[in-house]
């Protein structure tokens, strides 16, 4: 099946319906004002997918719209399962530093601690890097590694064959997918369990089912 849900434009939409809800606190009709603004969108082909907007746990509005299957013109529902991509990263951040409160894992540990083959610029990437995107190691988007059924061992070694970085670890901030697949594959060695069990394990509820990740982008 073909989800269709645009996390860029998720991300874009959070500040304004934030606004917007600040805006329409203390109105009765906050429901209705709501679904006027997603329908708005909808009918200018600015959403497809489902939304929910709560206040201290309290539902205001949840709402699908468009289709989940395009192809197969199979309607988006609320309880559609939905991609994450990568919202998962917060889970790959906090398991690591559940590792390191375990005194498994330092942040300072170096990158070739982890991993055999790489370049000898492992030795100066520190899992903080990672963390923080500073590693300067390069997006494998623009590696041309992303194929149907790639897995982050095609990742790694796509990774393991790059000269260079993009800069110096820790002289800037680069958003780096790549450093995310890696991270989960620490969580994977140390913790020796699956990234999506481990994730089942320690943050998944029985609304998340609803959700799914795959475990080539993390």
């Amino acid at each position: 099946m073909k989800i269709s849900f645009s996390i860029a434009l998720l991300k874009s939409l959070t500040p304004v319906l934030i606004f917007f809800i600040s805006e329409c606190a203390f109105s009765q009709d906050v429901s209705e004002k709501l679904d006027t603004f997603m329908t708005t969108l909808y009918n200018r082909g600015l959403f497809n997918g489902s939304v929910l907007v709560a206040v201290k746990g309290n539902v205001l509005y949840k709402n699908a719209f468009g289709k989940a299957d395009f192809y197969k013109s199979i309607d988006f529902k609320t309880e559609t399962p939905c991609y994450l991509a990568s919202l998962t990263k917060q889970f790959t951040a906090m398991a690591i530093m559940m590792l390191h409160e375990k005194g498994k894992i330092n942040y300072e540990d170096k990158l070739s601690k982890y991993f055999d083959g790489f370049p000898s610029y492992a030795d100066k990437i520190t899992l903080r890097n990672l963390l923080n995107h500073t590693s300067g190691i390069p997006d494998y988007f623009y590696l041309g590694t992303v194929h149907p059924g790639f897995t982050n061992n095609d990742v790694l070694g796509t990774l393991k064959k790059q000269d260079s970085l993009n800069f110096n670890p820790g002289d800037k901030f680069e958003y780096s997918n790549s450093g995310y697949v890696l991270l989960s594959m620490v969580i994977e060695k140390i913790s020796g369990m699956k990234y999506g069990d481990c994730e089942k394990k320690y943050f998944r509820t029985s609304e998340y089912e609803k959700y799914f990740c795959f475990r080539c982008i993390l």
